[in-house]
């Protein structure tokens, strides 16, 4: 039941490190002590909140995608950041910035595996109602900053109102379904677990190659093993 536990702290980081922050974040100047505390806590809860509906709802790999792609790349990253926004506001990029809504949904696909790795599966995680009211706590927080919250999310909707609309839906959609997706059995591949590896020391080193290579290999890696049903039907996290 507590937050700060070695397998929420892990997770978040992991978490943090496989989407790219640090590539991103430490190279171009980004990083600032009020801020990489802001994206610290940001990925502590959000991993509290994905972990809880996980392990709540015993999900299968599919159910881990279509939730992550719901709550992380259309609600935190797509509306709460503004995201989708880039849509209209740079469309010269519309190529990456889907790529990165297809890699911010995959991410948890390697983060489990390198907890099980690093040891740290032993967590009794909070109740998805108590990870949410942290969550809805820091959203109230952090929007008078501009940066992440209210005011990106109706910036979204007005530049792009169209693709903002569709992703929400896409993202009702996603939790419906994903939360049927069950998983009877546990799964561990040695692909998989070296690829984890690989994007985890990747995503360490500050650069926009370095970026690039983990989005291509995340996405072209976690898409291929998606095709697979057995795959799909089992669980990274059990």
């Amino acid at each position: 039941m507590t937050v700060f536990t070695k397998h929420n702290i892990l997770g978040a980081t992991l978490s943090l490190i496989l989407v790219g922050e640090i590539t991103v974040g430490a190279s171009n100047g980004l990083f600032t002590v009020p801020g990489f505390i802001a994206l610290a806590v940001l990925y502590l809860l959000y991993f509290i909140l994905f972990d809880a509906i996980t392990v709540r709802y015993k999900l299968n790999n599919i159910g881990l995608v279509l939730i992550n792609f719901a709550l992380y790349s259309v609600c935190i990253t797509g509306l709460l950041h503004g995201e989708l926004a880039n849509y209209a506001l740079q469309p010269q990029d519309n190529l990456i910035t889907t790529l990165i809504r297809i890699q911010c949904s995959l991410f948890p696909l390697f983060v489990y595996p390198l907890l099980k790795r690093f040891k740290a599966t032993d967590s009794t995680p909070l109740s998805i109602s108590k990870a949410i009211l942290l969550f809805i706590i820091f959203i109230v927080v952090i929007s008078p900053t501009r940066l992440f919250g209210l005011l990106p999310l109706i910036t979204a909707f007005a530049e792009a109102p169209f693709i903002t609309i569709l992703y929400s839906l896409a993202a009702l959609l996603a939790i419906y379904v994903g939360l049927k997706q069950r998983a009877r059995q546990s799964f561990s591949n040695r692909a998989i677990n070296l690829a984890s590896v690989a994007l985890l020391v990747i995503g360490c080193v500050p650069g926009l190659v370095p970026f690039l290579i983990v989005l291509v290999l995340s996405v072209v890696v976690g898409l291929r093993y998606l095709l697979s049903e057995k795959y799909r039907t089992v669980s990274s996290i059990l």
